[in-house]
């Protein structure tokens, strides 16, 4: 895999070394999105009540405004970049142990930015180089990655091939808000996707990704009950995970209509007993010349995580065993829907922009999300 990843840098450096350097910017484009939750975990220690189940649930309530912006960059005839910058601003007391405790950081900040370099080795060979940040507290993390894409056919099918690595750096806060030093999580992720254009209205897909994770991959402040008291523990988990995830997707347009329909799925499944279905339905509708709107519909099926449970053994802290009460890692089923109007302002052979508004409501047992969103994009 080293060799590999060399060939594919001394590749992409020769790629664009070769090629006539002319920078300009290609397209830019920016949005804002909200992130609105309410509902209640048992993992979570702010403001807990006991349900008519006997069980004691804390609050979920964490509202994110994410500004972010993209710039496409042309480098010369062979090479381009992607620059994505991402701000979260996090008001969660429920996510946070310090704040279950103090509230001393009821606000939180974190930052992405991410950066993709392709080159074209040939017209029908692209190679992709990955590589980016994240910052924001208690977190530090840097990830990175190589691609390789192959067009086929005169260009009627796509095969691509990912490898990905990803560090991240920690405070392991416990459940009391007290800081116990430095972890690290690593995170390696392979995959392979293709496309295949059926007709010339209909394009299927399907990809297969594997990731491996390993170091502490719990979420530190999160809780766990003791049953029969009302006393708390950290959770626990395994020290590696593997997870399997498999797509497959189908579109098509309707001309007669201006119409587009859109077919997904996705089965997961990990060695922490988790298996989970997700189908999804989109549709799209030119309204005018120069607007379109696209409504979609998705549900979600998980089983749960083997180690998930609303109440601990008494003993628990002595045996040592993996442990969780997270909502995200129970049995569940999950709808969602989303809408999205967009609508041109300039649509000429040599310049595209667009505004566009969306909103989507995403809700399971005891959790309701809505998100709403504005962005605008110009091509140069």
């Amino acid at each position: 895999m080293q060799q590999l990843a060399t060939v594919l840098l001394m590749l992409a450096v020769a790629g664009t070394a070769s090629a006539q350097q002319d920078w300009r910017l290609e397209a830019a484009s920016a949005r804002v999105t909200h992130f609105g939750q309410e509902g209640r975990g048992v993992q979570s220690q702010a403001d807990v009540r006991r349900d008519a189940d006997g069980v004691p649930r804390g609050s979920e309530r964490i509202d994110v405004a994410q500004p972010a912006m993209r710039l496409e960059v042309q480098q010369s005839r062979r090479a381009r970049h992607v620059v994505d910058l991402l701000v979260d601003v996090v008001s969660a007391a429920s996510a946070d142990a310090l704040d279950a405790v103090s509230r001393a950081s009821l606000w939180n900040e974190a930052v992405t930015l991410g950066i993709e370099t392709q080159v074209d080795a040939t017209e029908d060979d692209h190679l992709q180089l990955r590589y980016g940040m994240h910052l924001e507290e208690p977190l530090k993390g840097g990830f990175g990655g190589l691609g390789y894409r192959r067009d086929l056919a005169q260009d009627n099918a796509t095969v691509e091939l990912r490898f990905d690595f990803r560090i991240d750096a920690f405070d392991p806060l416990t459940i009391q808000g007290a800081d116990l030093g430095f972890v690290r999580r690593r995170t390696i992720l392979g995959s392979i996707a293709a496309t295949q254009l059926l007709s010339p209205t209909t394009v299927a897909s399907a990809s297969y990704g594997v990731t491996h994770q390993f170091g502490v991959l719990e979420q530190t402040w999160n809780s766990v009950p003791i049953a029969g008291t009302d006393r708390r523990i950290g959770e626990r988990f395994p020290g590696r995970r593997t997870r399997h995830a498999l797509t497959a997707g189908l579109k098509h347009h309707i001309a007669h209509t201006r119409s587009t329909l859109g077919l997904h799925y996705r089965f997961y499944a990990d060695d922490f007993g988790l298996r989970a279905h997700s189908a999804s339905v989109t549709a799209a509708q030119w309204l005018h010349r120069m607007a379109f709107v696209r409504v979609g519909y998705r549900v979600h099926q998980q089983n749960g995580v083997d180690f998930w449970t609303n109440g601990a053994p008494p003993d628990a802290i002595f045996i040592g065993q993996p442990r969780t009460s997270d909502s995200d890692l129970a049995r569940f089923v999950a709808h969602e829907w989303t809408a999205k109007l967009v609508f041109f302002t300039k649509r000429e052979a040599d310049l595209t922009e667009h505004f566009y508004l969306s909103v989507g409501r995403y809700w399971r047992p005891r959790l309701r999300v809505t998100i709403t969103a504005a962005g605008y994009e110009r091509r140069f």
